[in-house]
């Protein structure tokens, strides 16, 4: 994979990300928080967050950044099936107005990062959200591609 498609719903900036935007020296780290993501109960970032992920099958994996009074502060989907309705299902659930369109979706594959409610409250986390959803986004699209 040569790039994915990283598109802000709620600013509609969209760029390019290539394997090289994620630092190696995390990878492990980064693919523990994927992983573990997954399980009931999500797991815990730097003591202040709680990452969860589901996978919508044939849609994409959705994962959700919440503070640990579980407002919801970024959901991101990694989407790489043609088909899927993520696109149409992150805006018609969203609780902030977005400056995408609903009828425009990038292709495949991408990110789409909402930030949600709790950015207000936890504002440190618009610093390195973006990043983490790219570097999430690559471990479940390509992680070989980041080595």
């Amino acid at each position: 994979m040569e790039y994915i498609n990283h598109i802000t719903l709620n600013s509609g900036h969209l760029k390019k990300s290539f394997p090289g935007d994620v630092n190696k020296e995390f990878f492990f780290v980064l693919k523990r928080v994927y992983k573990e993501s997954f399980d009931v109960s999500g797991i815990e970032l730097l003591e202040k967050y709680i990452v969860k992920s589901t996978h919508a099958k044939g849609h994409g994996v959705v994962t959700t950044i919440f503070d640990l009074e579980n407002v919801p502060i970024l959901t991101s989907a990694f989407v790489n099936e043609t088909g899927s309705k993520m696109w149409e299902v992150l805006h018609s659930s969203s609780d902030l107005p977005l400056a995408t369109n609903i009828a425009n979706p990038p292709n495949i594959p991408y990110i789409a990062d909402r930030a949600e409610i709790g950015k207000f409250i936890n504002i440190d986390t618009l610093e390195w959200f973006a990043d983490f959803s790219r570097c999430l986004a690559w471990i479940h699209f390509s992680s070989k591609s980041i080595l």
